[in-house]
């Protein structure tokens, strides 16, 4: 056999070092993309309860009311928002289990459901927190 010159084994030890630091990447790599991947796990609410990752409940046929159009989908905690709308412009909420896909309620808002300021309360109208209204000037103390 012939005998190798210092080069050549240091340049051979070189070569398996980087060969390994290869691997070791890869590895890290693998490992940190793992860690991030979302895991199902309790967690524990602020009052101490602890909240359990949501089961899978399969596939659930979920019945809208007659006539209803879904407008909103809101996810709150463990339950699903749903806004409905329907024909003649009564405004629904049904409120949905995310763990086990049922139905928990339905709130009725009536037709023509307020979003802002009271509608009842005339053009103009404002509330004010003092004695005078909106738009009066107040009165000169003498």
């Amino acid at each position: 056999m012939v005998e190798s010159s210092p080069n050549i084994r240091l340049l051979k030890g070189i070569v398996i070092g980087l060969g390994v630091l290869i691997i070791a990447g890869v590895v890290v790599i693998f490992v940190t993309i793992a860690n991030r991947m979302p895991h199902a796990r309790a967690t524990v609410a602020p009052n101490g309860t602890v909240i359990e990752p949501p089961a899978n409940f399969g596939e659930r046929k979920l019945s809208l009311p007659v006539g209803s159009r879904l407008v909103e989908i809101r996810p709150d905690g463990e339950r699903l928002i749903l806004r409905l709308r329907q024909v003649g412009g009564n405004e629904q909420i049904m409120v949905i289990s995310m763990q086990t896909g049922e139905r928990l309620g339905l709130i009725d808002l009536g037709v023509g459901a307020a979003t802002g300021p009271n509608p009842s309360a005339g053009p103009g109208a404002s509330v004010s927190s003092g004695g005078a209204s909106a738009g009066s000037a107040p009165a000169d103390k003498e």
